[in-house]
């Protein structure tokens, strides 16, 4: 899958972007590449490596990233032990997960998104599965 800024072409992207005069750039943060197995597993430090660099890459170029935490990507693991958002259990792993990217990103990433998902489309999912 390729897709603006992935690991083939992140410099050539952000590049452009600098050319076509773009001062922000929005992206998720994948909760699965930073916690693969959820609070309870190690953090991936090559996944923070990838997001510092892509965020020190984007403010060099005079680009401010906004970030999504969530954007219907949740680690396997919770999504097998929990059911993902359907058991109150997930807030705690998103809370760990959310202090994890403050404490890495947040100080360079200002204001960062949620979700990017909206009430109707959790609305949907949940009608879905009953």
């Amino acid at each position: 899958m390729i897709s603006v800024c992935d690991e083939n072409n992140k410099q050539e992207d952000i590049d452009l972007m600098e050319n076509l005069g773009v001062n922000s750039f929005r992206f998720s943060i994948s909760w699965s590449r930073i916690l693969p197995k959820g609070r309870y597993g190690n953090v991936n430090i090559a996944g923070i490596n990838h997001y510092n660099d892509l965020i020190d890459t984007l403010l060099h170029k005079g680009i401010q990233p906004f970030v999504t935490l969530c954007h219907y990507d949740i680690p396997q693991e919770l999504e097998e032990s929990y059911g993902s958002w359907l058991s109150p259990e997930i807030q705690s792993e998103f809370e760990y997960y959310a202090d994890i990217c403050f404490k890495y990103f947040g100080d360079r990433v200002n204001p960062c998104l949620v979700v990017s998902i909206g009430p109707g489309n959790l609305q949907l999912g949940l009608e879905l599965a009953r």
